[in-house]
C-alpha cells in the first residue's frame, strides 16, 4: 500500500513538472559589442548630430556667397591620454563636389558646406587635420563651423542635405 502511495505522488510530482515545462516561455538577447583600444568617449549626444539650418534667402546667399556659420561641437568624454597619445586627428568625410566643399543633395543646386575650425581654418573633405596639443583633460571640446557656400553660377532654391562622418585618431 506504501509503495502504491509513493508511486502516485511521485506521478503527481513528475506531471505537475511536465505542465510547468510547458507553460515554460523561451527568450533570448542577443548582443553584440567591440572592445575598443581608444584614449578618448565620443560623447552620445554628438556622435549623431542634426543641425537644422534655417530658411535662406536665394538673393542673400547669392550676393554674399556665402550663409552665416553654424556652430556644433565633438565632445570627447573620458579621456585617459598619455604623453604619447597627445596628439589627434580627426577627419570629417562624406560625398564632395569639385569645389572642395561637402555635397548637397535634394532640390537645391549650386550650393556646398564648408566645414571650418574654430580658428577659421577650412576643413577639405577627406583631408587629416591634425589637433596637436590637445589638453591633458578628462572632457576635451572640439569647436567647427560649417555655413553654404554658393556658387553664384548654378544656384537653385529647394531643400537639401547632406551627411558629413568624422574618424578620430590618435597618434
Amino acid at each position: 500500500m506504501k509503495a502504491g502511495i509513493f508511486s502516485t505522488g511521485l506521478l503527481a510530482i513528475c506531471l505537475t513538472a511536465y505542465a510547468a515545462e510547458d507553460k515554460q516561455q523561451i527568450g533570448q538577447v542577443w548582443l553584440q559589442g567591440f572592445v575598443l583600444d581608444s584614449s578618448c568617449t565620443i560623447n552620445m549626444q554628438d556622435k549623431y548630430q542634426r543641425i537644422e539650418i534655417p530658411q535662406i534667402a536665394a538673393t542673400a546667399l547669392y550676393q554674399r556667397g556665402y550663409s552665416s556659420a553654424f556652430a556644433f561641437s565633438v565632445r570627447l568624454e573620458n579621456c585617459l591620454l598619455s604623453e604619447d597619445d597627445k596628439n589627434l586627428r580627426i577627419t570629417f568625410t562624406g560625398p564632395s563636389d569639385s569645389n572642395g566643399l561637402f555635397a548637397v543633395s535634394g532640390e537645391a543646386e549650386g550650393v556646398g558646406i564648408q566645414l571650418s575650425r574654430e580658428d577659421g581654418s577650412v576643413i577639405i573633405p577627406g583631408k587629416v587635420v591634425a589637433l596637436p596639443d590637445i589638453p591633458q583633460t578628462k572632457t576635451i571640446t572640439l569647436n567647427y563651423r560649417l555655413r553654404l557656400i554658393a556658387d553664384r553660377n548654378s544656384l537653385k532654391t529647394g531643400a537639401y542635405r547632406s551627411t558629413v562622418n568624422f574618424n578620430l585618431d590618435y597618434l
